[in-house]
């Protein structure tokens, strides 16, 4: 029986163990990073996530966060019931977002009704005696698509886009 193997995963272990320990400590010394009012932040602790909007500039070093829970209607002060303060030593990793994925929705949306309307231009061409019929089911083709490019924005746009903070 070798333990060779043994001692190598300990040597590799106590060779990563220093770049570790300031990533174990991020969250007792405070905000590491600065962050912006109105900043939407998705905070995870050790129980569970929550999303919220910043209601006051948080700087290096901030030892709490103050927020207005998301989704929600927004707070009018730090007073309101739906505001809450978390400590950051309490956050285990913050995703502040960054936009929507409202051009992947588009792009799905476009592809659907792409589909849909070539549906209707395979189906409807063999009904059309004329050219002015013909022209009617392209029209009708590129109003799908148009709708697909729309919807899809749309509900990409409810979709938001994350980016760690740390």
């Amino acid at each position: 029986m070798s333990f060779r193997g043994v001692g190598e995963h300990r040597l590799r272990l106590s060779g990563m163990l220093p770049l570790l320990i300031p990533m174990l400590l991020q969250a007792q010394e405070g905000l590491p990073v600065p962050l912006d009012s109105g900043a939407l932040l998705r905070m995870h602790l050790f129980s569970d996530v929550t999303q919220g909007r910043l209601l006051a500039p948080a700087s290096q070093g901030s030892p709490s966060l103050t927020y207005c829970r998301y989704p929600a209607p927004p707070c009018t002060s730090v007073l309101d019931p739906r505001a809450g303060t978390i400590a950051v030593a309490q956050i285990i990793h913050l995703d502040v977002a960054t936009g929507t994925r409202w051009k992947h929705g588009m792009a799905i949306g476009g592809v659907v009704g792409g589909v849909i309307g070539a549906f209707f231009i395979s189906v409807g061409s063999g009904l059309c005696d004329t050219d002015q019929c013909r022209g009617t089911m392209w029209k009708s083709a590129a109003a799908y698509l148009g709708l697909g490019l729309g919807l899809g924005a749309v509900f990409g746009s409810t979709s938001v886009q994350w980016r760690p903070a740390w």
